[in-house]
């Protein structure tokens, strides 16, 4: 009787969960949706000093950017193209990580399948934004 009454707590549980929870794809969609929208009330600042900026780019920057295989201008920023290791995508992690506390008027939208697709990262933004990942960060090689 003891494991009836914990199946039947356990049941009404995972109802009320389910309850809580988006229950079709529309509603997960319009999240993402929202990242396509750039924010134009942010300012192009980085939180860096030029000296924090140039050891940023000569250390972590520097090693993406040579794993870089495509380049693509989008309409607020960049996509760049990387190859789907696992190693590759936690470089992306710390590099999104890093980014998002000294550059947050940035965009970042990571696209990832299987591990022998390529990984995607875009890096959008309000105007100016692709000046600054073109002439700050030297991100754009292999422009396409």
């Amino acid at each position: 009787m003891k494991h009836v009454i914990i199946c039947l707590l356990a049941a009404l549980l995972l109802l009320s969960c389910k309850q809580k929870l988006p229950n079709d794809a529309t509603t997960v969609s319009q999240s993402f949706d929202k990242l396509n929208v750039v924010n134009t009330q942010k300012e192009i600042a980085c939180k860096l000093t030029s000296p924090e900026l140039q050891a940023r780019k000569a250390g972590a920057v520097a090693e993406l950017k040579k794993k870089i295989l495509e380049t693509v201008e989008t309409e607020y920023g960049y996509a760049f193209r990387f190859a789907g290791s696992d190693e590759t995508l936690g470089q992306l992690m710390v590099f999104i990580q890093a980014e998002r506390q000294c550059c947050d008027f940035f965009t970042f939208k990571l696209g990832i399948q299987d591990p022998e697709s390529p990984i995607w990262l875009e890096i959008s933004g309000p105007a100016g934004s692709k000046e600054f990942v073109r002439d700050e960060l030297g991100l754009t090689t292999n422009i396409q």
